[in-house]
């Protein structure tokens, strides 16, 4: 990671500096090497084994940068690896730097340094240290069908490169391809390949162009608008095509021989006839055909008919090449602050070698324009021009190319390349380093607790970096993406860091999640990273962490004012009705307003109509009032106090769920009960009745209040009163069924224990200075002119 790949430092003794690719490995062994040469054997070899956890990984070496005492220049070669002796192999990660006193850039100046370069018709000879041109075989294929548009095509080594026509008229299809580095010619298309104007139709304007340059020529076979196109064929066969090229000829719809000649004459068949297209004229006619030669060369030619006006017929050529051009590319060099000047050495094999060097500028997106270019003996920009042609700040990013030719020696080599060299200002380098800070709070925690995580980024450069974006998110267990932090930090001068906590709520993560951190992530904006550094894999960490799931579920509870009511019991017209939702997780807390989302009820009336209660209804007004939880031990409830002025029998049915899905029940709450309006009082029952000990007072009562004023008069059967039980003694007493917390244990006034025997008793009941009205049950018969029997047995 640092020294860069391919840098040009001017410090003598450099630390090395690997990062892991998990920043939470544990700790383990890690071997380090540096040497003058990839093949890491030569007497100079240092190596270590450094034990160390996951992130930022250093090593000093002690000898091998004596070197740079007595000499200037010098390519390190280094490597990095898990300490994989016990199991027989290394993954090793390979770079390289090399050492120049007061420079600082990009370079490849060791031939092993070129070894991983992008390399066209040249090979990389690493026994020989020598660049070459390929040599080899090369493919040639084409492919056509009679009376098809579609199916007509060649192809180089496998690769597409074009040959449909257009139109529905018989026309000859030509590519020319250069034997040194198997490029087909290209098209006249406005100022480029200004000398490839043969009076194709699919020229420059014409109406095959389609304004691209294509790498065929379409000759078409009609004389009415298209005249010249094939004595435009017979001069490019006769004057243009060197010898030594390959010709691929193929029919476009089919062979037109009468079409032909009526146009190009016999000298378009002369000019065929020499290049190997012999005896075309006694060749069936109306067929596909395809030709394949080599001008010079008219032995080696390839003729190939179809049988039919319909057929399809393919032809593959293998051809013997030789190569006299090719190039290569250097890796991206950069990201670059500044570029400041190039330099490069090459050593031609012969003084009639060429050597272009193209430089292009690189922007933040990919995207590539060639900003340099120059030829040998040429061999440096300097940093005016360089400075002044190639801005960093629309090109942070060089990519150096090598065009080679030579066509002068039997024994062709190219041009030899020693090393070019970038000076520039380098961008700087962060890494996501656990062992300079981590704490981590995430592990055992339960959904509704607050997760922290501190990580600190290092900048391990020796350049400042500008203010630190961190983003951070979970990706919970069911897949999604859930942001959790965005943090702009503070400037990260060089050799510093940053500990950076995260803080993030746990409702919904339940189950296994993964914490992904990210330092300098790409701008939303910009769609490219927040600054430029060197690497970004060192940026990103990955924590994986379980969240305990709420799976209990709540206590869900329902009173009528105040009561726990049977399925049907007679209730108030005019209600309380309590829904309390009881949940043991503390964290998770009912404690907003929106929480109401958590509760459904529904009320069905005495006709059927079964419809839900809002909170609010369409006009504003409050219907239910929710009352959140007000501490940790998360009750929350909701009041209803419906006005129900229709009798019958009603049915409640309530949803409720807590903050993490867990429903109050398998089913819904649900309970039948039944609405009285009118005021009325049953004959009031005592229970146990015969009773030995205590009895108590059973009545219900219907209609919208509870009584104001109730009396218990007990008297013996000679109508002498001997116990007067008042309303405050009888309890609480509401609408519906009652049985008094009173329980009269057969004592007179004075608490005088008195004779077993029967006693009479009457209640006295008013609402509001009113008598009661007596509702009639089944107990009415029971009572005489008001009065109840009663038995005390001792």
């Amino acid at each position: 990671m640092y020294p860069y790949e391919f840098a040009i430092i001017p410090e003598g003794t450099p630390t090395l500096k690997a990062s892991t690719g998990d920043p939470f490995a544990p700790v383990r062994a890690y071997k380090f090497q540096i040497d003058t040469t990839d093949l890491y054997n030569s007497p100079i070899l240092e190596s270590t084994l450094i034990n160390a956890p996951g992130g930022v990984v250093t090593w000093e070496p002690q000898q091998i940068f004596s070197i740079n005492n007595f000499q200037d220049s010098t390519v390190f070669f280094w490597r990095c690896s898990p300490d994989s002796s016990a199991d027989g192999g290394f993954k090793w990660q390979e770079s390289s730097f090399q050492y120049i006193t007061d420079r600082r850039g990009w370079g490849q100046a060791h031939f092993f340094q070129f070894k991983e370069d992008e390399f066209n018709q040249v090979k990389h000879d690493r026994p020989s240290r020598t660049f070459r041109f390929d040599e080899g075989l090369r493919n040639v294929s084409c492919e056509v069908k009679g009376q098809s548009g579609l199916i007509n095509s060649y192809s180089i080594d496998l690769a597409y490169q074009g040959g449909q026509g257009c139109g529905g008229v018989p026309a000859i299809h030509v590519a020319v391809i250069d034997p040194f580095d198997f490029t087909p010619w290209g098209t006249n298309q406005g100022t480029i390949n200004p000398d490839h104007d043969f009076n194709n139709a699919n020229d420059d304007d014409d109406y095959c162009q389609n304004g691209n340059v294509q790498k065929y020529f379409s000759f078409v076979v009609e004389g009415t608008f298209f005249a010249d196109d094939l004595p435009g064929l017979s001069d490019m066969l006769n004057n243009h095509i060197p010898d030594g090229h390959h010709v691929l000829l193929w029919t476009y719809i089919h062979l037109d021989l009468d079409g032909m000649y009526n146009i190009g004459g016999q000298a378009l068949f002369d000019a065929l006839d020499a290049i190997g297209a012999t005896d075309l004229m006694q060749g069936p006619d109306s067929v596909p055909y395809i030709f394949f030669g080599t001008m010079g060369d008219p032995l080696g030619a390839q003729q190939l008919y179809g049988d039919s006006i319909n057929a399809l017929i393919e032809l593959s050529v293998d051809v013997p090449s030789s190569g006299r051009s090719g190039s290569f590319s250097a890796p991206l060099a950069g990201p670059a602050s500044e570029w400041l000047g190039m330099y490069w050495d090459e050593k031609p094999p012969d003084p009639l070698d060429s050597i272009r060097i193209q430089v292009y500028g690189v922007d933040s997106f990919g995207s590539e324009e060639m900003v340099f270019e120059r030829y040998g003996p040429v061999d440096s920009i300097s940093q005016i021009d360089f400075t002044a042609g190639l801005s960093a700040l629309q090109y942070p990013y060089v990519r150096l190319n090598a065009e080679l030719f030579n066509d002068s020696t039997p024994d062709v080599l190219p041009t030899q390349l020693k090393r070019w060299q970038l000076l520039m200002t380098p961008e700087p380098e962060c890494a996501i380093d656990p062992p300079l800070g981590f704490l981590s709070n995430v592990q055992g925690l339960y959904e509704g607790q607050q997760a922290e995580v501190a990580v600190a980024v290092h900048n391990i450069s020796e350049f400042d970096m500008d203010s630190l974006l961190i983003d951070a998110w979970v990706v919970n267990a069911g897949g999604q993406r859930i942001t959790v932090h965005h943090r702009v930090n503070a400037p990260l001068p060089a050799g510093t860091f940053v500990l950076d906590t995260i803080r993030f709520a746990t409702p919904g993560l339940g189950g296994l999640n993964s914490l992904i951190i990210e330092a300098n992530p790409l701008d939303s904006t910009t769609g490219i990273y927040h600054q430029f550094e060197q690497y970004h894999f060192n940026n990103i960490a990955i924590l994986r962490f379980e969240i305990g799931e709420d799976e209990e579920n709540p206590l869900l509870d329902v009173t009528f004012d105040g009561i726990h009511i049977l399925d049907g019991d007679i209730v108030s017209a005019k209600p309380e009705i309590r829904v309390t939702l009881d949940d043991e997780n503390t964290t998770l807390l009912l404690d907003s307003p929106a929480d109401t989302a958590y509760f459904k009820v529904y009320l069905t009336d005495p006709s059927g109509s079964f419809r839900r209660i809002y909170f609010v209804d369409g006009s504003g007004t409050e219907v239910m009032r929710f009352v959140p939880t007000t501490g940790a031990e998360n009750i929350a409830h909701i009041e209803y106090r419906p006005i129900l002025a229709v009798d019958g029998v009603y049915k409640l049915t309530v949803q409720a769920e807590d903050i993490s899905g867990n429903v109050s029940g398998d089913h819904d709450y649900e309970i039948k009960f039944e609405v009285i309006n009118r005021p009325t009082i049953t004959e009031v029952l005592n229970y146990p009745n015969p009773f030995t000990t205590s009895t108590r007072f059973v009545f219900t009562v219907t209609g919208s209040e509870a009584p104001s004023y109730l009396k218990v008069q007990i008297m013996t059967i000679t109508g002498r009163v001997v116990r007067e039980v008042s309303t405050a003694e009888l309890g609480f007493v509401h609408v519906g069924r009652n049985i008094t917390e009173f329980a009269w244990d057969g004592t007179d006034e004075f608490g005088d224990r008195l004779a077993r025997g029967v006693y009479l008793y009457r209640v006295i009941a008013q609402l509001n200075g009113s008598e009661m009205e007596l509702r009639e049950t089944g107990a009415s018969s029971y009572f005489h002119k008001g009065f109840g029997k009663m038995y005390l047995l001792r």
